[in-house]
């Protein structure tokens, strides 16, 4: 590489910052012939990005100030001992970094494999070019939690990271353009959870993504119009578990949804919501937020097709509520009971679904856990029975 090709990455930006780049491209170029090879470029890549950059941003105050270039600000121990944990360390506190920066810390993480994850959570801001660069990162994810807010240039140059997940945990709201460019991600796991609100039309872009698992557990609620626009998207799980409660109108528009659901917000539910929950379309419905359910409500959800109902939430259950749970065709979670009596032990013997999940019991007589041990569909855990 030339020092005019290096440079021409850094035309339209201040003088300040072409400066740091000449000086840059002088100190590596260490056989002075105005050429980068691959030695001279990798030269010094082992030390840490943090301590490398804090070493030549005194070195670059001081010689700036006197308009000349002296020796290489790398000249120290050229065998440090780096463990991985000591750069992963450094990484997690990067705050800010310029297109130089994210290039090498891209490069360096690379070099672990594909399946290395890049974890740049404390990084508050970034534009286009920095952007433009992290994208370039090889590996499965790429974490930028830190970020409360981005423009479309830089949700643009975002999505063109080739990983699996893409998490953005820290955007408090999105705007139809970013919106727009975030739906155009090829990856499979878009986490968006520190998104407060949704507006119509944001929504509407969000549902064109054609992603596995769509992230939204900040939304404490939605209206009708952007349940509809949500449940366009076309992938295997939405997850909100911020919402506290639903009507029916917004159960039964994102129940047309075609994958899972998770709703682990949820502390109660009626019967008419109960019923359109019993629409879901996909494997799992998970409500672990429930903490009571009637008859009535279990006799709406026992009517879903699906394959695995999560009801984590419920600590007890009475013998009504028992006799419907029994109907259900395919796996039931009910690990939150931690004791039951004989009456709903009895309903529950019943059980005919695939598998019904008892993990979480305490406490229980010797009778009752006999009733429950003839169905071998029951999971129980390796529990001693109380004297009776």
């Amino acid at each position: 590489m030339s020092q005019a090709e290096y440079l021409r990455e850094h035309e339209g930006m201040n003088s300040g910052v072409t400066g740091e780049a000449k000086a840059y491209f002088k100190f590596k170029d260490k056989d002075g012939n105005g050429e980068l090879d691959e030695a001279e470029w990798m030269a010094g890549k082992q030390r840490p990005l943090e301590h490398w950059w804090k070493q030549f941003d005194r070195w670059w105050e001081k010689n700036n100030r006197n308009n000349s270039v002296t020796k290489d600000p790398l000249s120290v121990d050229p065998k440090p001992v780096i463990e991985k944990q000591d750069q992963v360390k450094n990484k997690s506190k990067i705050n800010t970094l310029t297109v130089e920066q994210a290039a090498e810390l891209v490069t360096e993480t690379g070099h672990a494999g594909q399946k290395q994850d890049l974890n740049l959570d404390s990084l508050t801001e970034i534009n286009q070019e920095v952007a433009r660069e992290l994208a370039k990162f090889q590996g499965e994810s790429l974490f930028l939690n830190g970020l409360s807010a981005i423009d479309k240039d830089v949700a643009q140059e975002l999505v063109k990271f080739q990983g699996k997940r893409l998490s953005l945990h820290g955007l408090r709201s999105i705007d139809k353009d970013v919106a727009q460019e975030l739906g155009k991600w090829q990856g499979n796991d878009l986490q968006l959870d520190g998104l407060s609100e949704i507006n119509t039309s944001a929504a509407q872009e969000l549902g064109k993504w054609q992603g596995l698992y769509l992230d939204l557990n900040g939304l404490s609620e939605i209206n009708t119009s952007v349940a509809q626009e949500l449940a366009k998207f076309q992938a295997k799980r939405l997850s909100l578990n911020s919402l506290t409660a639903i009507d029916k109108d917004i159960a039964r528009e994102l129940m047309k949804f075609p994958g899972s659901f998770v709703l682990k917000g949820l502390r109660s539910i009626d019967k008419d919501v109960a019923q359109e929950l019993g629409k879901c379309q996909g494997n799992y419905l998970n409500l672990n937020g429930l903490e009571s359910i009637d008859k009535e409500v279990e006799q709406e959800l026992g009517k879903w097709q699906g394959q695995t109902l999560h009801l984590y939430g419920l600590t007890s259950i009475n013998e009504k509520v028992a006799a419907e749970l029994a109907n259900f065709k395919g796996d039931i979670e009910l690990n939150g009971l931690s004791e039951i009596n004989t009456s709903v032990a009895q309903e529950l013997a019943k059980f005919q679904g695939a598998n019904l999940r008892l993990v979480g019991l305490k406490s229980i007589e010797a009778k009752t856990l006999a009733l429950l041990k003839v169905n071998p569909k029951i999971v129980l855990p390796n529990i001693q029975p109380r004297n009776e």
